[in-house]
Order: C-alpha cells, then sequence, then structure tokens
C-alpha cells in the first residue's frame, strides 16, 4: 500500500487509526512521544457574529520565544530566502517500510515542496500561502484543501518559524509550564493566531493553533503537536505532531537534520537529511506542480 500524507486523511485514515498498533516510542532527539504529550492547548470557540478577539500574550511565553528564536539563529534565520535539502526518507504504511530518496525545498514562511523518489516513482507535493496539491507515482495530481495546506508551509525549518512568532503581534502565546515524559522534561508553549475577522464558530481560527515543546538547557524546538482534517471537512480534528532533531548549525542557523511526521497516533515519515543549501534562487513557480 502506498505511503498517505497528512493532508490526504479521510475515513479510512480514521478506521486505520483504530486498528493501529502502539505509538512507537521516538528515536534519541526526535522529540516527545505524541501519544504521551500532554493535552493540547486550545483557544476557544469566538462567538457568532463576533469580531475575533485581539491576541494576549503571556510574559513567560514571550520569553521563552524570544529564547528559543535566539538559540536557533536569531533574526539571521528570517535573512534566509529559501533553502534545497536533500537527504533520505522513510514511509511507513501497514507495519511496512518503503524507503527513498528526497528533495525539500521551502521558499519564506508559506512555500514548501518535497519530492520523494521511491521504487514505483516520483511521489510530490507542495504548498503555496494555503493552497497546494499532490502527485502521486501514477501522475495524478488531487489538491490539498487550504485547511490543511495553510500549516504545511513551514514544516521543517523552525528557525525561521520561531522567530517569525518572536516578532508576531497578532499570535497569543501561552506558557504551559514544564512537562516530564519518560523522564525527559520538555517546556511547554501554546500558539493561537487568529486568521479571519469573522469566524461565528471558531474553526477557522483554530486552524493553527499548535503546541510547542523545547530542550529546556538548549531550548531547541523538538516538536510541535498541531491538528490535522479530512479533505472535505475543518471542523474534524486529527492529532498531528512534527518531531525535530540531531540539530546542526548550518551558516549559523540550528536546522534540524531528523525530522519525522505522525498522524493520528501513527508514524508516516522520518527524514534524515544529509546536505542543506541557503539562498538558492528559488522562484514561485518551483512550488507548483504541473
Amino acid at each position: 500500500m502506498k505511503p498517505y500524507l497528512p493532508f490526504l486523511i479521510c475515513t479510512c485514515l480514521l478506521a486505520a487509526h483504530s486498528a493501529a498498533q502502539t505509538q512507537p516510542t521516538t528515536s534519541s532527539g526526535i522529540g516527545i512521544p505524541a501519544a504521551q504529550a500532554p493535552v493540547s492547548v486550545a483557544a476557544p470557540a469566538q462567538p457568532s457574529g463576533t469580531s475575533a478577539p485581539s491576541q494576549v500574550t503571556d510574559p513567560k511565553a514571550a520569553a521563552l520565544v524570544a529564547s528559543a528564536a535566539a538559540a536557533m539563529g536569531g533574526v539571521q534565520s528570517l535573512a534566509v530566502q529559501d533553502f534545497t535539502a536533500t537527504g533520505d526518507i522513510t514511509y511507513y504504511w501497514a507495519g511496512t517500510e518503503e524507503k527513498g530518496s528526497a528533495t525539500v525545498r521551502g521558499k519564506g514562511l508559506n512555500e514548501l515542496r518535497f519530492d520523494s523518489v521511491l521504487a514505483n516513482g516520483t511521489r510530490s507535493w507542495a504548498v503555496n500561502a494555503g493552497s497546494g496539491s499532490l502527485r502521486d507515482t501514477n501522475g495524478k495530481i488531487t489538491s490539498i484543501p487550504f485547511h490543511n495546506a495553510i500549516t504545511l508551509g513551514n514544516l521543517i525549518f523552525p528557525a525561521a518559524r520561531l522567530q517569525s512568532l518572536s516578532i508576531d503581534n497578532t499570535a497569543s502565546l501561552t506558557y504551559g509550564g514544564t512537562s516530564s515524559i519518560e523522564n525527559s522534561s520538555f517546556e511547554h508553549l501554546g500558539v493561537h493566531k487568529n486568521l479571519f475577522q469573522k469566524d461565528p464558530d471558531g474553526s477557522g481560527n483554530r486552524l493553527m493553533d499548535a503546541d510547542f515543546y523545547f530542550e529546556p538547557s538548549t531550548h531547541l524546538l523538538v516538536g510541535i503537536h498541531d491538528q490535522t482534517h479530512p479533505t472535505r471537512s475543518m471542523t474534524v480534528d486529527v492529532a498531528h505532531s512534527v518531531y525535530f532533531g540531531d540539530y546542526r548549525p548550518v551558516n549559523g542557523i540550528m536546522v534540524p537534520f531528523s525530522v519525522s511526521e505522525y498522524v493520528g497516533g501513527q508514524k508516516v515519515w522520518s527524514l534524515q537529511i544529509t546536505d542543506i543549501k541557503f539562498d538558492t534562487g528559488l522562484s514561485d513557480s518551483d512550488f507548483q506542480l504541473q
């Protein structure tokens, strides 16, 4: 069976989740086991017909984000216009593994593209400012809905995301204290950002709700927990998490060379980066599948 990606989940994925094996423990340096993390900090739904409230940030949360952003490269991470990374990828499906090579390209905070060369062909997906598509190994292209694409634009370059968050006065940050998981402690940050001025049931303004987990001594980001959704519904949540490890300095910026993704408690893929280059001259057209 083919590996699945978070933006294509549907009834079959939810059924698979109910029959899934126990959530595997992440390897050293990857982050927190998704099934054992604290419950997400979610923003309440907005009252019907009202505007989204102004954002409030906990001072402890702001201090944590500032420290983490500095530890991961500071303002120079935002100076990176684009990146191209190559490495080895493993997909997991129904107890089997499929290995291949991968090229990942990113531009700014909202454009990302994965190209995985597998035994039966190349599987690609790309997002650009809330729109996106997936091209399967058979060449068929499927759209990625906005409510999933909006969170995928900065999946594997967390330094820029943190630096942007540290100066974003439209985001609401909540300090969740220290979480002890499997004899390891992590600092917990809840993040909420309004996307719409009017959001009667609150479903739109929680699309970017997330929980960030940091290693206390280094302030490096080790995990993000948020949610993905079935293709035709943004009100049904399925747990989604990404874990970062094997951090290495590249041009003064801390880059995770190990990235893993889980959907519904199941490991979807793991990527081991072997090389990454900044400012390779990518254009917006590189993030459109033809």
